[in-house]
């Protein structure tokens, strides 16, 4: 730092003035030294804080990489935990379905007959081969297939309800269809005077 003084030669003839003015440069010129050490010492502080500022950012930015990256893991991780969950719902909620569908249906019902013996009646004839014993049996199909009876047995009873004689009757003919109804008939000639009423049942 330059320091300017006035003019010493107005007091040269003055010697205690020179010896003054020797000793304030001599001041002036220590203040400035000073001064341009505390700038020196102050502009190398300034770069130390820099540098430590500089070093400081760094390793703060690499502490925060590795937040970032543990972070990122972190919720990998739970994604992870939670799809595995939602899928093994998934997998217990469609298993009793699997199931289900993987078990055999049941066999179709398949339709059948269901036939039923109405009423049996008899009514006396006389023809020219002698009396004849006339017997009408209806049957009616309740069920949702065609349908036949194997055969009818007959009996003819006494006043007691003791048979007199009895005979099966074979069923011909054409199937009862679902919801009809058929009458069949048969004959006996000359029957014993002894019964009193007849007794039908029907074997399907």
């Amino acid at each position: 730092m330059a320091t300017t003084y006035q003019d010493e030669t107005q007091f040269a003839d003055d010697p205690q003035i020179l010896e003054a003015i020797e000793q304030l440069k001599r001041k002036m010129d220590a203040v400035s030294d000073s001064f341009e050490a505390n700038r020196t010492k102050s502009d190398t502080k300034k770069q130390s804080r820099k540098a430590r500022k500089k070093a400081g950012g760094t390793q703060i930015s690499g502490i925060g990489k590795k937040l970032k990256l543990l972070f990122l893991l972190v919720f990998l991780l739970g994604c992870s935990f939670i799809v595995a969950q939602i899928t093994n719902t998934a997998m217990n909620q469609q298993a009793p379905v699997a199931i289900q569908q993987a078990e055999t249906p049941p066999p179709a019902q398949i339709p059948k007959p269901n036939l039923m013996l109405k009423t049996a009646s008899y009514e006396m004839l006389q023809s020219d081969i002698g009396r004849t014993l006339e017997i009408t049996i209806i049957v009616a199909n309740e069920g949702d297939y065609v349908g036949t009876p194997k055969q009818f047995v007959i009996e003819l009873v006494d006043k007691d309800g003791k048979t007199v004689i009895n005979w099966p009757m074979i069923v011909e003919g054409e199937p009862i269809e679902a919801g009809e109804t058929r009458n069949f008939v048969t004959r006996l000639i000359e029957p014993p005077t002894s019964f009193a009423n007849i007794r039908v049942s029907m074997n399907k």
